[in-house]
């Protein structure tokens, strides 16, 4: 391939960088792997977002459900999941770690005082037992994320 002379190569690349066609195109090429990967991030974190609404409204009712039936809190809770599809969870101590497709959940009975300041309304194990403090722990559901993170409890 013969090589140009100097003011061919400037002609050459002047040209090039007047020419607008296809930039669309070229854009389109170069964001698009941005474009998924935002995409995918979003659709996670709603998802788990949405998950853990669904938790929290699960776990509200257990809750209710242990205090209607203090004496036998444990076995309310667990009916209460039971009942609304996590038939596989486990009472456990709060804060146990959750296996994957095993919900952890404890009950902690106690009392409840609402003339008490609202850090401190909730005394676990006070005496006469009128309340009881429910959690659940369990394994997010990563759709895309899986490949790059642990999901997340």
């Amino acid at each position: 391939m013969p090589l140009l002379p100097q003011d061919k190569k400037s002609s050459l690349f002047r040209r090039l960088l007047r020419d607008r066609r296809a930039n669309f195109a070229v854009m389109t090429a170069l964001s698009a792997p941005f474009a998924i990967a935002l995409s995918a991030v979003a659709i996670d974190q709603g998802s788990l977002y949405t998950e853990r609404r669904s938790a929290q409204a699960l776990t509200d009712l257990a809750a209710i459900t242990a205090a209607a039936n203090i004496d036998k809190a444990n076995a309310a809770v667990l009916l209460a999941l039971k009942d609304n599809g996590v038939a596989s969870a486990q009472i456990g101590a709060p804060g146990a770690k959750p296996s994957p497709g095993k919900p952890a959940v404890s009950v902690v009975p106690g009392r409840y005082d609402a003339g008490a300041t609202l850090g401190s309304r909730f005394e676990a194990g006070g005496q006469p037992f009128n309340a009881v403090r429910v959690s659940l722990r369990k394994i997010g559901t990563l759709h895309f994320g899986s490949a790059l993170m642990a999901p997340p409890v």
